[in-house]
């Protein structure tokens, strides 16, 4: 099982966040495992204005448990090179990183909060981080890989087409209280018990926050039709959708090896991070 790690930080009026991936199921664990230290090399090479405000682990899969920690005021970034180029002019500029995996799987990230100065060119106009910049990402790629940290990849199918099936009626389970039953348009179950699934065309309008990806709770066969049983408590009568769909989507995992800077750019943010509350559908622990 993994977990989803993400990492928040503020800045005047705005907020962003970094995601990366753990092997656990155990949310809670893993966020107040994190040291001053291993914290403190995210955000020490950014602009002092910006501040590494929480931390969050949430258990891939449905229904979705997280834990969240906001962390104290003393992780701000401390990088003030001159007067006046502390502040970054742009708060969205941000250093395209690529990260790369044992297996070689790649994902950009985004690293924001940059002061001026740690965005240059050569003579020859290409893009080159400061030295600053560059013990920073080296820091971050340090406790990254330390602390085992991965990316999150879709196994292709072998023949390189996915398998979409129709549903023919989704009805509340009659074995659990919390499960939803989802009839397949297909006789024979393509379908195990633990699956990833992803929906299409979802009726939100007669599904509210049904989840667009799920885990298979269980498998079973209704006349000569298999179904399926995801976690979704919200339903109380049968619906028949016209054209929703699911297919399997495998979730694999690489522990990430390599950070690159690769260019800088310009990316917007979103808002300040406040408490974290109603920011994803997900199950709140508390200890």
């Amino acid at each position: 099982m993994a977990v989803k790690i993400n990492l928040f930080y503020n800045q005047a009026a705005a907020g962003w966040s970094e995601t990366y991936y753990a092997s656990t199921n155990d949310p809670y664990t893993l966020v107040n495992s994190l040291t001053d230290r291993q914290l403190q090399a995210f955000v020490w090479f950014r602009s002092s204005l910006t501040q590494f405000y929480a931390v969050r682990a949430s258990v891939v899969g449905s229904p979705r448990v997280s834990y969240s920690r906001l962390l104290p005021s003393k992780f701000y970034g401390s990088n003030a090179l001159s007067v006046g180029t502390d502040t970054p002019d742009v708060v969205s500029t941000d250093a395209v990183c690529k990260l790369t995996g044992v297996a070689r799987q790649v994902r950009r990230v985004f690293i924001r909060g940059l002061p001026d100065d740690a965005i240059k060119r050569d003579a020859y106009g290409a893009f080159v981080p400061s030295s600053s910049l560059t013990k920073g990402l080296d820091s971050m790629l340090s406790q990254i890989a330390g602390l085992g940290w991965q990316i999150q990849y879709y196994q292709k199918p072998a023949g390189g087409g996915i398998t979409k099936y129709g549903l023919l009626l989704i009805s509340p389970s009659t074995d659990h209280g919390n499960w939803t039953t989802l009839k397949l348009n297909n006789a024979a179950q393509p379908f195990v018990e633990g699956d990833n699934v992803v929906f299409q065309k979802v009726p939100t309008k007669y599904l509210p926050r049904f989840p667009r990806q799920a885990v298979v709770k269980a498998t079973g066969v209704s006349g000569s039709f298999a179904t399926i049983s995801i976690a979704y408590p919200m339903l109380t009568t049968s619906f028949a959708p016209a054209n929703m769909q699911v297919f399997k989507r495998t979730l694999l995992y690489d522990p990430i090896a390599q950070l690159d800077f690769e260019r800088f750019s310009e990316h917007k943010t979103g808002r300040p991070i406040g408490l974290l509350r109603g920011r994803s559908p997900a199950v709140q622990l508390s200890r």
